[in-house]
C-alpha cells in the first residue's frame, strides 16, 4: 500500500533582544512501493452453489519491467481453531477459465497451478509503469460457511525476485441472508376411487439461513374434492383461516388470524472433515376431501 509521508520544519531566530519561533506548513508526499496489488470481487455476497468472479490487479511502479511475478490465492482457506480442529478447509473451488490483461489489453487466458488449499498464477512480465489484471472464477463448495453473518476472506500474495518482500491483499465476501424454499406435493391413496377421501400433502422446506415469513399456499384441485379439511403440522386449521372456492385452496386467507412461516435451516459442520451439511427448516400442510 502507498505510504503517506508528512513533514513539518521549525525555525528559531532572533531580532533585536527578542527571540522568535515559527513552524512551516505540513508537507505531504506519497511513497509508492515498486509493486502494488489489490484484490476485489464482482459482488460482495455469496450463497450455496454460487460462482464468484475475482479480480487481481498488480501495478508496476518501476522504470524497469518486472519478470516472473507469482500471484497466489489461498481460496479463503481457514481452520476452526480454538482447540476444535487444527485441519484447514478451503471454501472456494477454482472453476476457470482465467484471463490476463496487461496495460488494459487482453493478452491471453492464463492457467494457474491448482493445489488443495491454493492456486498460483505466474505472470511472465509486467512492463514499467503498467499493470496486469487477472480475472478468475471460484465457486462456493461444501466447506463454505452458510449461517447468517458468515464470511469468506480470500487473500492473494504477490512475489518476485524484483521485490524485497511479498505483497498481500484480501477480499471479503459475506453470505447472503435469504430463504431458499422447496415444495414437494404428493397425493394418497393411489389409486383413489370416486367417493373416497383423498389426501394432499405439501412438504415445505427452507434451505436458506433466514426464516420465510408470510407464506401463502395456493393450489387448484382438479377434480375438486368436497368437505375440505386443512391441517398445519397436524393441527387442524379453522375454516375461517383458509379459503376454498371452485377447487382452489388458499392458506391463509386474507385477514386470517394465522401467519405461516418456515424456519431457517440449520448448518452443521463436521469438525473432522470440515464438510457442512444442511438440515432444512420444514413445515407440513395437509388437505383432505371427498373426491
Amino acid at each position: 500500500m502507498p505510504t503517506q509521508i508528512y513533514n513539518t520544519a521549525s525555525l528559531t531566530f532572533e531580532y533585536g533582544s527578542q527571540k522568535g519561533f515559527v513552524s512551516s506548513n505540513v508537507a505531504v508526499t506519497t511513497l509508492k512501493e515498486s509493486l502494488t496489488i489489490s484484490h476485489s470481487s464482482l459482488g460482495d455476497t455469496y450463497s450455496q452453489g454460487s460462482e464468484i468472479p475475482f479480480i487481481v490487479s498488480i501495478i508496476n511502479n518501476n522504470t524497469d519491467k518486472i519478470k516472473n511475478v507469482k500471484i497466489q490465492s489461498d481460496l479463503g482457506t481457514y481452520s476452526l481453531g480454538q482447540g476444535i480442529c487444527e485441519n484447514s478447509f478451503t471454501p472456494l473451488s477454482y472453476t476457470g477459465p482465467s484471463m490476463l490483461y496487461v496495460g488494459g489489453v487482453f493478452l491471453s487466458n492464463i492457467e494457474p497451478k491448482v493445489y488443495k488449499e491454493k492456486l498460483v498464477f505466474t505472470v511472465a512480465s509486467i512492463p514499467p509503469k503498467s499493470n496486469a489484471l487477472i480475472i478468475y472464477k471460484a465457486s462456493i463448495n461444501q466447506f463454505s460457511p452458510l449461517s447468517s453473518g458468515s464470511k469468506i476472506v480470500n487473500t492473494v500474495t504477490a512475489s518476485s525476485r524484483s521485490i524485497t518482500s511479498p505483497l498481500t491483499s484480501s477480499n471479503t465476501i459475506t453470505v447472503r441472508d435469504e430463504a431458499d424454499i422447496r415444495i414437494i406435493k404428493n397425493m394418497s391413496p393411489n389409486p383413489v376411487l370416486a367417493g373416497e377421501t383423498i389426501t394432499y400433502n405439501f412438504s415445505l422446506y427452507n434451505y436458506g439461513n433466514t426464516e420465510a415469513r408470510n407464506v401463502t399456499l395456493n393450489d387448484t384441485f382438479t377434480p375438486a374434492p368436497g368437505n375440505i379439511n386443512v391441517y398445519l403440522d397436524s393441527q387442524e386449521i379453522s375454516s375461517t383461516d383458509f379459503s376454498y372456492s371452485s377447487g382452489t385452496l388458499t392458506l391463509p386467507t386474507y385477514n386470517s388470524g394465522i401467519s405461516v412461516s418456515i424456519p431457517a435451516a440449520n448448518f452443521i459442520q463436521d469438525t473432522i472433515t470440515g464438510s457442512i451439511s444442511i438440515e432444512p427448516g420444514m413445515i407440513s400442510i395437509t388437505a383432505t376431501g371427498q373426491i
